[in-house]
């Protein structure tokens, strides 16, 4: 009688450790490859804003005097802003976002004080501040400046 060569290991034992070993390597790839693929929006007012592609991402501070000179507030001290006021009674402001070319434009009107100038300004900085952490985090995809 012939007897039959037997493996050291059962193949159901040998068959597990195969698929377990495929499994295990199929696997290492999925932990810190994760490709987010979600769009980032802003939303302000009726708008809403695809900011997934934007390069560029800055801020306007405009201050529109009467004949139409155009002043730039960030470059201006609270002195100078006052003084505008001493020679016009109303000017206008523009505090606007840029997105490359497309513009949010956050407040815009006519204002009669320096006041209403510097609380328009810290409103607008705190929402430049919101859009900077939003454009930073990696998870968010909807920021509402409403």
């Amino acid at each position: 009688m012939q007897s039959r060569r037997r493996f050291p290991v059962s193949f159901p034992l040998l068959a597990a450790a195969v698929l377990i070993l495929l499994g295990s390597l199929s696997l290492t790839g999925c932990g810190g490859t994760r490709v987010m693929t979600a769009q980032k929006t802003i939303v302000f007012e009726d708008s809403i804003f695809n900011v997934s592609e934007v390069v560029e991402v800055r801020a306007v501070r405009e201050i529109i005097l009467p004949d139409g000179t155009v002043f730039d507030a960030a470059r201006m001290e609270d002195r100078e802003i006052g003084d505008l006021f001493e020679e016009h009674d109303r000017v206008r402001v523009r505090y606007s976002v840029m997105f490359d070319e497309r513009e949010l434009r956050y407040a815009s009107g006519s204002v009669d004080s320096a006041r209403e100038i510097r609380r328009i300004g810290r409103k607008f900085d705190s929402a430049m501040s919101d859009i900077r952490r939003f454009l930073a985090h990696r998870k968010r995809t909807q920021l509402d400046l409403s």
